[in-house]
């Protein structure tokens, strides 16, 4: 009980202390962006087009990065992210492209970096969300970012300033456990209705053995929410142990809890491309969607805190992530 009114109490001191939170969406995107010609416009037009289109992706995006602040958050929604990595990635095909003119893929290394550098600036911003579902998508972006200047291709259109900042903004180790907690925090404090119960409409909360069917017997509903408090039970626990880097990851309740398909927490054949230790096999995985914890201490993290190290004293700054 003691260990409950403890989490209760860093739960509200949570909502209580949340910043104004600025949530983008799909139409605002659109509306910013213009709308794509008709299907039979010429090539040339389609092409002027999309390339404005980036551009005024890139620029909301600049924008962005200067709206966050101690007391705004900026929310990510996931068309805008995927929208924004998809456009780095075919700036980073053009700039390979040997038939365009010099100037033509000068541009788009210049853009791709452009991307990659306001992307990075967005992370903190991302993890100060108190909201768990942001957290689980910004471990993708972070994913993402760490394939591309990882690839050949990608660190060979990087400058060093660039790369710099890129592997600074991603080797926040600690701000990347704090956002987790605080966000399991505000998600299990809105779960707890009353003092014995624990729900929520939130399929994260949700074990395997309810999914489809309705819980109508007492007994069940008491038992699906005596799982679901154990999981977070050990999340926390977990969490506060990897902070100081000696987590070991529960996989095994994970799985039990969440059940099939196991993949999604590294079991099998095609876990290692769903829960990412290796980033040159995930650039574009996809979320969970109704799981947590899925990248949590996966081996992408430490990929980032040893390129971090890596870096010539004389770009990087003095103090440690």
């Amino acid at each position: 009980k003691a260990e409950r009114a403890q989490l209760e109490l860093e739960s509200t001191q949570v909502l209580q202390a949340s910043p104004t939170v600025l949530v983008t969406t799909p139409e605002d995107l659109e509306a910013g962006m213009g709308i794509l010609p008709e299907t039979n416009a010429v090539n040339e037009e389609l092409a002027a087009n999309l390339d404005e289109l980036r551009k005024n992706l890139l620029a909301r995006l600049e924008n962005l990065v200067r709206l966050q602040s101690d007391q705004l958050i900026v929310e990510l929604d996931h068309y805008t992210l995927y929208t924004a990595q998809l456009n780095a990635e075919l700036l980073r095909i053009t700039s390979e492209n040997a038939e365009l003119d010099p100037v033509a893929r000068s541009a788009a290394v210049d853009g791709y970096r452009d991307y990659l550098r306001n992307l990075s600036q967005l992370i903190s911003n991302q993890r100060r969300s108190p909201e768990i579902r942001v957290q689980e998508q910004t471990d993708l972006l972070e994913i993402w970012l760490l394939s591309q200047i990882t690839s050949p291709i990608g660190r060979k259109l990087l400058d060093d300033a660039t790369y710099a900042e890129v592997v600074r903004n991603l080797a926040q180790t600690q701000q990347r456990w704090d956002g987790r907690r605080r966000a399991l925090l505000k998600a299990t404090q809105e779960a707890w209705t009353f003092d014995w119960d624990f729900t929520s409409t939130e399929p994260m909360f949700e074990p395997q053995s309810s999914k489809g069917r309705p819980s109508e017997h007492w007994i069940d509903r008491w038992t699906e929410r005596r799982q679901a408090e154990h999981l977070v039970k050990v999340l926390f626990q977990y969490i506060d142990a990897a902070k100081v880097g000696v987590g070991n990851y529960p996989r095994a309740l994970l799985v039990d809890f969440y059940g099939e398909p196991a993949e999604y927490f590294g079991v099998g054949v095609n876990g290692p491309y769903c829960r990412i230790d290796d980033v040159s096999l995930g650039p574009f995985i996809e979320s969970a969607r109704d799981r947590i914890a899925t990248q949590w201490g996966a081996g992408w993290e430490t990929t980032a805190e040893e390129l971090y190290k890596k870096l010539p004293r004389s770009i990087s700054p003095e103090t440690t992530p």
